[in-house]
């Protein structure tokens, strides 16, 4: 492999299309690293396993048994003492990166380029205006001692509306590493040429999204999603529909088992750029594909669950707020809405 000049860290599918547009641009010059497994099978699908790194996953520290806690800081210690001989080679390097929330072996390697390469952060999602500062409990703050006392990492603590707490990299850390903002963006004609050479798709017009989360966290209603879907696919060719979920073990729900339905192991961001509409419910896929220029319709406010009103406003605040400027979701509220809006896509018509 030639020189390293460039590294990035894919830490989420979000960052795919960004981690794939500097790949396609500086071919063998570029080192990839990530934490996740699904991330690192995809990729070496398409590039040479030497160029992509696998960081193995931390271990847990908070137990009552007092020898696994101890077995478990060493083996975290070692993956530590790996990463900093991996990465200390590197020099005059522009580094890459989308970290947000708490992910430390990517934090610490970061802190270890930092001292002799450029870190450029660019942020791919707002989110924080969704959760509210909140004061650690102790299981958390022991946490934040261990992260402080094995990385010299800095978060602070916040709440979701589910009361669960997360973890948000403090600016204190930002700063320790010299950080620079970047303005890179995906580039969506590498982008669909990548996806025209890699994925064959037969003739589709609509890409719909797996239900499955929506259901089961009852965000829509059930029973009015049976009566939408199976009166939708029959009314429309259901050739001209393509489904998309997210893993394996989803369950399809009425209709939607009559679909022809797209690998599992292929992201929607990647997908979408060959389909005229995208319809969803919250997924981040929906604010992607209209940041990219697609046509998407959120179905939240027509199969919404009454019940969960807040989880409604919360979902639609997280999908719109992420929009780029002059760019839309649209929200039918009426199956007559939904036909018409569908209708407007040039040559796509379910009467």
């Amino acid at each position: 492999m030639k020189r390293v000049s460039k590294i990035i860290f894919c830490t989420s599918y979000l960052g795919l299309p960004i981690t794939i547009t500097i790949i396609e641009r500086f071919k063998k010059s570029v080192l990839i690293i990530t934490g996740s497994p699904e991330i690192y099978k995809f990729l070496t699908r398409f590039y040479p396993k030497s160029q992509i790194i696998l960081f193995k996953k931390t271990k847990k520290i908070l137990y009552k048994n007092p020898i696994r806690i101890l077995k478990n800081l060493y083996i975290n210690y070692l993956l530590k003492s790996r990463i900093k001989i991996l990465l200390n080679k590197y020099k005059n390097c522009e580094v890459y990166t989308f970290i947000t929330a708490f992910s430390p072996q990517t934090a610490y390697a970061l802190r270890i380029l930092s001292s002799q390469n450029t870190i450029y952060w660019k942020k791919l999602i707002s989110f924080k205006f969704l959760y509210k500062k909140k004061f650690p409990s102790f299981k958390i703050f022991l946490v934040m001692l261990y992260m402080r006392a094995m990385y010299k990492l800095n978060f602070v603590s916040y709440e979701g509306t589910d009361k669960l707490p997360i973890l948000i990299y403090s600016n204190k850390f930002y700063k320790s590493i010299f950080i620079k903002k970047t303005n890179i963006k995906p580039d969506i004609k590498l982008l669909k040429n990548f996806q025209k050479k890699n994925f064959e798709i037969k003739k589709k017009n609509i890409l719909l999204l797996s239900s499955a989360e929506a259901v089961e966290l009852n965000i829509i209603d059930k029973p009015l999603y049976k009566i939408w879907i199976n009166k939708w696919v029959n009314s429309l060719n259901s050739k001209q529909i393509a489904l998309k979920r997210k893993f394996y073990g989803e369950k399809k729900y009425f209709s939607e088992n009559s679909l022809t339905e797209l690998p599992l192991d292929w992201p929607a961001n990647l997908l979408m750029y060959d389909f005229r509409l995208v319809v969803g419910y919250h997924s981040a896929t929906l604010f992607e594909a209209a940041n990219a220029g697609c046509k998407v319709i959120s179905l939240l406010d027509l199969l919404s669950n009454k019940k969960n009103s807040h989880h409604i406003s919360y979902h639609k605040k997280y999908i719109t707020r992420n929009l780029d400027k002059n760019k839309k979701i649209l929200f039918p509220k009426t199956f007559e809405q939904f036909n018409l809006m569908i209708n407007s896509v040039k040559n796509l018509n379910i009467n």
